[in-house]
């Protein structure tokens, strides 16, 4: 199909820029890659890891079939668990890395029925479609990936680059 061709072509382009936006989110992050801002929020850890394991999800309804590391991290909508021990931060962007390629690579390959198709749970966008499925996990990493920036410029580190 190709990605001009494709319906979503514009969230996989999306998709593609923020898979480079989440290296650049984190680099040099290493330091206090698991310092909260403050008691309200999450830490860079957390964030990083919940997008990561949003992504390998999103890529299992879309037909990759990578096993999820982190599920016991953040299955059923877990929030922050100040004793639990996240991904290192390398291990995140080796992952993310390794899994984007191929994530973009099926995205272009989905036939209209396959985007059409219903989606694997209700989404808030009314639109309960693989297709609208996609498309709220486009707002969702753009989201975090927000928070990221937002938490890295409080820690004293220089803004995050496009």
């Amino acid at each position: 199909m190709g990605t001009k061709n494709s319906p979503i072509a514009p969230v996989i382009e999306q998709f593609k820029m923020q898979s480079r936006l989440f290296n650049n989110v984190l680099q040099d992050f290493a330091k206090d890659y698991d310092k909260r801002p403050n008691e309200k929020t999450n830490h860079p850890a957390w964030l990083a890891g919940h997008v990561l394991y949003a992504r390998i999800n999103i890529g299992n309804i879309i037909g990759m079939n990578q096993p999820n590391p982190y599920a016991n991290l953040y299955d059923n909508f877990k929030g922050l668990d100040e004793n639990a021990k996240y991904p290192p931060l390398a291990e995140v962007i080796k992952h993310w890395n390794d899994l984007s390629g191929g994530f973009s690579d099926r995205l272009e390959s989905m036939t209209d029925e396959q985007l059409n198709s219903p989606g694997a749970f209700p989404l808030p966008i009314g639109d309960n479609t693989i297709k609208g499925m996609i498309a709220f996990f486009a707002h969702h990493e753009a989201y975090h990936i927000g928070q990221l920036s937002y938490a890295r410029k409080y820690l004293g580190y220089d803004p995050m680059k496009y």
